[in-house]
């Protein structure tokens, strides 16, 4: 959607900029009405619950990754033992 420029850039947010503008003009008035709804709930509410397990997964495997990590340069340990359950619902929970 940025045509490849990195994220953070004035490139990226102009090439964002222009695909979110050529979608918004493809789309009638019912539609542009659902998508601001959509837009003011996820203000009001946050993000979406997949949305916050999905970056719940990503920031956990990133902390225990670097903990693991940390215990093995800084502490000497040579073992370690992770542990994946998913649980009724399906959440991925992690153990070191």
């Amino acid at each position: 959607m940025a045509g490849g420029a990195p994220a953070g850039t004035q490139a990226y947010f102009a090439k964002y900029a222009l695909a979110l503008k050529a979608i918004k003009d493809e789309m009638d008035e019912k539609e542009l009405a659902a998508a601001e709804e959509e837009r003011r709930v996820w203000e009001e509410q946050g993000l979406p619950d997949d949305v916050k397990i999905s970056n719940g997964l990503k920031y956990s495997k990133q902390a225990m990754y670097a903990s693991a990590l940390a215990s093995f340069n800084e502490l000497g340990l040579r073992l370690l033992a992770w542990e994946y359950h998913l649980d009724k619902n399906g959440i991925a929970l992690y153990h070191l």
